[in-house]
């Protein structure tokens, strides 16, 4: 997979965040990701969340969600 690249203002590159399906792959247990679904509309929704293994879990989350895609957070500034 071809990743996007960022050139900071320092010169460095760092890939592009992206959003991985969840049938790819799910994010490490309990580990907070940017989770995304689609609602009936075709509007996309994402909140904060976590994967336990078997379900989401977090804010906004429903059992009537279906999260199709997440996105690790971005590493912190460095100061």
């Amino acid at each position: 997979m071809v990743l996007e690249m960022r050139r900071l203002s320092s010169g460095e590159t760092k890939p592009a965040s992206q959003w991985i399906s969840v049938e790819a792959c799910l994010p490490e247990p309990y580990t907070e990701v940017y989770a995304g679904s689609f609602d009936d509309d075709g509007e996309f929704f994402q909140t904060v969340c976590h994967h336990t293994g078997g379900e989401w879990e977090g804010s906004g989350i429903s059992e009537d969600s279906l999260i199709t895609h997440w996105m690790p957070f971005p590493e912190p500034p460095k100061i």
